[in-house]
């Protein structure tokens, strides 16, 4: 084995703490940039009234195609909404659904 050569299998205390540190230094950089967003706590509801800051549930483009995928997506956003509407007595997401069949959701 020759000088500054080590013997096969071993790893280098030194490269993996210096790989560690830059990679926890590059997330450090990383996420400096991003933008927090102050968004309140969904509070349940309770005897005192509704849920509030309750996030409503997201449509996916999958809804709007005619395969078994698509319906499926739309059944699961469907029950997205009655637990929306459950949690937070907003039944405006409901009501799209009753709409007329020329709506889109």
């Amino acid at each position: 084995m020759g000088a500054g050569r080590r013997p096969e299998g071993r790893i280098d205390a030194s490269l993996v703490c210096a790989t560690s540190f830059s990679a926890l230094a590059l997330f450090f950089v990383a996420s400096c940039g991003e933008e927090v967003k102050d968004t309140p706590e969904p509070i349940p509801a309770s005897a005192a009234g509704p849920a509030q800051n309750w996030p409503e549930p997201e449509i996916s483009e999958e809804i709007y195609e005619e395969t078994e995928e698509g319906a499926e997506a739309l059944l699961h956003y469907w029950w997205e909404v009655l637990n929306h509407a459950r949690i937070t007595g907003d039944t405006d997401l409901i009501e799209q659904f009753s709409g007329s069949s020329q709506s889109r959701v």
